[in-house]
């Protein structure tokens, strides 16, 4: 007699995003049989309305913003202007061209089952997804995250924007308010400035970028305003949001202990988002906190051991390159549970895609000091190099933190491409390597890789 399977799937993933839908890619070409669940768009955030299509229009931005600066090269930049409608549709082509974007066929494709709906947990191995109901020796939740409307009095009676609407507009607004300066907040001010909007970004915290070193957030701070039509208000606190006559947002808010009034015609929200956890998580009895998400070990595992959890749903605002990593690992771990692996979340690069692009690694100052590491540090600045000369851009820098060893510990990069700058950081401090050894490998000569060279070189005879 045939055994029946006792479960429809060997893997069920609640989320088809940077984490669950990599998760369920490797479970399928290992053969198990695994459902994946959307309740909004396949794919999710990053090919849709995130990292693709946002740093597609932020190269848009870097080019025209380069472009416009070509006449200190002896260029006629006058009659550079740009059309917003063409800029939207190359985006949307690049968005297209990914073929991941709200692409169900595409996991049909590669044997896994999809379902379009809400997936709510019934129990430990059963989901629901409307009428219909499967079951799994596995779940992967994989929900992300979203955007939720602050406690700001007035603010259900304005049109405000979140991340994923403010890509959709078909004009730069004539002035915009950004409430949060995470690295999303930061890349969409520098975007719409370039493009000809007022800007204010208001945070409550002392400086932008809060996780990033100081020196970042003061060099940042003082770039985006003085190059661009934007204002950075820190400790600041939104009151309230009303429409007003003209059919602009009067904002009023506080500042230094003074209560002060703006007009804008958009409010963007970019605060932190809020993890996606209303999926029946009680009646499984995993556990979570309704601020901090769903509570994994190292390996991802809940408290329910065959329940798996990844990506922003754990409440960490990590890129998407590190969610992507949580899904490869989490399946690995699924697979092959006598050989679980972690994530050495250290080694995780960040990149903030403003000009000049901000990138780091490993540890900042500020881990050292809650570690109680003794540390040597270095800072030089972009224009001691040759490559500042040639291309007459001299702000930015290069800080490097090691041990007093000399074992590389951390790297923070503004510059030109530091998002690729940071890649020989992230392998030096991978493999243990002291600055000196950073240091006497040669690099191109009139590139802004060799600040990395110089400030290796200086740390080196700390």
């Amino acid at each position: 007699m045939i055994r029946r399977p006792r479960y429809d799937y060997d893997l069920l993933v609640l989320g088809s995003g940077a984490a669950g839908s990599t998760a369920a890619l490797v479970a399928a070409r290992a053969d198990k049989k695994v459902g994946l669940i959307e309740a909004d768009t396949f794919g999710g955030e990053t090919p849709n309305w995130g990292d693709i299509p946002v740093k597609t229009l932020l190269g848009v931005a870097q080019l025209y913003n380069r472009i416009q600066r070509g006449h200190q090269f002896g260029l006629d930049t006058s009659r550079v202007d740009f059309d917003y409608p063409a800029i939207q549709h190359w985006k949307n082509t690049v968005v297209e061209r990914t073929g991941a974007g709200d692409n169900e066929h595409y996991y049909n494709q590669q044997g896994i089952d999809t379902f379009y709906g809400k997936g709510v947990l019934r129990d430990q191995h059963t989901v629901t997804i409307g009428d219909h109901e499967v079951t799994a020796g596995h779940i992967l939740i994989a929900t992300g995250a979203h955007v939720t409307q602050p406690a700001i009095a007035g603010i259900e009676t304005i049109d405000w924007l979140t991340p994923r609407t403010a890509l959709k507009l078909s004009r730069p607004p004539r002035s915009l308010l950004i409430i949060g300066a995470t690295t999303t907040a930061i890349e969409l001010a520098h975007f719409f400035a370039t493009f000809g909007s007022t800007v204010s970004v208001a945070e409550q915290s002392s400086r932008i970028l809060p996780t990033e070193d100081e020196e970042v957030s003061e060099a940042v701070s003082s770039l985006l305003q003085r190059d661009q039509p934007l204002s950075v208000l820190t400790q600041t606190t939104i009151r309230s949001l009303m429409r007003g006559p003209s059919g602009n947002v009067i904002v009023q808010y506080i500042r230094g202990g003074i209560e002060r009034t703006m007009e804008v015609e958009r409010v963007l929200v970019a605060t932190k988002p809020e993890p996606t956890i209303d999926i029946g998580l009680d009646n499984a009895e995993v556990a979570y906190s309704p601020d901090d998400g769903i509570e994994v070990n190292q390996f991802f595992q809940t408290n329910v051991r065959h329940i798996y959890a990844a990506g922003h749903v754990l409440g960490n605002d990590v890129p998407t390159h590190t969610v992507l990593s949580e899904g490869r690992l989490t399946a690995h771990n699924i697979l092959h549970p006598k050989s679980q692996m972690t994530l050495d979340y250290e080694l995780v690069p960040r990149a903030t895609f403003i000009y000049p692009e901000v990138a780091s690694v490993g540890f900042n100052e500020d881990d050292c000091i809650k570690r109680d590491l003794k540390i040597n540090k270095v800072l030089v600045p972009l224009g001691m190099i040759a490559r500042s000369n040639t291309s007459d851009f001299r702000e930015g820098f290069v800080k490097l933190i090691s041990d007093k060893q000399g074992v590389l510990l951390g790297g923070t990069i503004v510059a030109p491409r530091a998002s690729e700058l940071i890649q020989e950081v992230t392998l030096a401090i991978k493999h243990d390597l002291t600055a000196e050894q950073l240091a006497e490998l040669p690099h191109v000569f009139l590139t802004w890789s060799e600040a990395v060279r110089t400030a290796a070189s200086k740390l080196s005879r700390k």
